[in-house]
């Protein structure tokens, strides 16, 4: 049932970006891509979620379904974004329609307008507890939000998974875009022989997983990649 509402969900955005900014598909997440959020997040089970960089918000009302799964109140789930305009004022209507069919609260979301900088870790997260991380947020040439989660967040998390977006699993062959829309690309080959291709924020990943020696999972036909802790740091 879960995946009918996330591909309605997905449909709805993909009208919206038609009508609004004439484009035929939500540039943002897929059905694989929320599907692969709101299946991993269930697996963990966690005693909470943090989503950094809310934009539209499909991802946040994917996780808020995956906890509605478990059981979990809506409370568990915080939602961070620089500017909360496209999901207070550009989306309500899917949000509300999304709704219906899924009997969320969406009041009970923790929506949070912030500079990802100005944010403590400290607060958001607890010790000994389980807590699912999407990372969504792009570096650019003037600010490096990776390496403050990397330097600051990572050694803070026990036991955890942390998704990254925007960073997808490419062939050998891959020809980067060295520059997209004034952010800067990258393109780095992990350990495993993996290679993958993103923003900036790709490159700090790979190459903070290649000095820790830390697996990468990616799920084919998404740009997602994911990383497991169980009390390591």
């Amino acid at each position: 049932m879960y995946k009918e509402f996330l591909d309605e969900l997905i449909n709805n955005y993909s009208e919206f970006f038609k009508k609004v900014h004439e484009q035929e598909k939500y540039p943002n997440q897929d059905i694989i891509s929320c599907s692969s959020l709101y299946d991993s997040c269930v697996l963990l089970n966690p005693d909470y979620v943090i989503d950094i960089g809310t934009n539209y918000g499909a991802s946040t009302l994917s996780f808020a379904l995956a906890l509605k799964t478990l059981g979990k109140p809506l409370s568990l789930l915080t939602t961070v974004d620089l500017s909360q305009r496209h999901w207070r004022e550009e989306t309500p209507e899917i949000q509300q329609d999304f709704l219906k069919k899924s009997e969320l609260n969406l009041e009970q979301i923790n929506v949070i307008e912030s500079n990802f900088l100005d944010l403590d870790p400290v607060q958001f997260l607890k010790k000994d507890a389980k807590i699912f991380v999407f990372y969504d947020i792009h570096d650019n040439d003037m600010v490096s939000f990776s390496d403050r989660f990397i330097l600051n967040w990572i050694p803070l998390l026990g036991e955890a998974i942390v998704a990254v977006h925007d960073c997808s699993h490419v062939p050998e062959s891959y020809v980067l875009r060295t520059n997209y829309k004034g952010y800067t690309m990258s393109k780095l080959t992990h350990f495993s022989g993996d290679i993958f291709a993103g923003f900036g924020e790709c490159k700090n990943f790979i190459e903070w997983a290649n000095e820790k020696r830390k697996d990468i999972s990616y799920i084919p036909k998404t740009s997602l990649i994911y990383f497991k802790f169980k009390n390591d740091g």
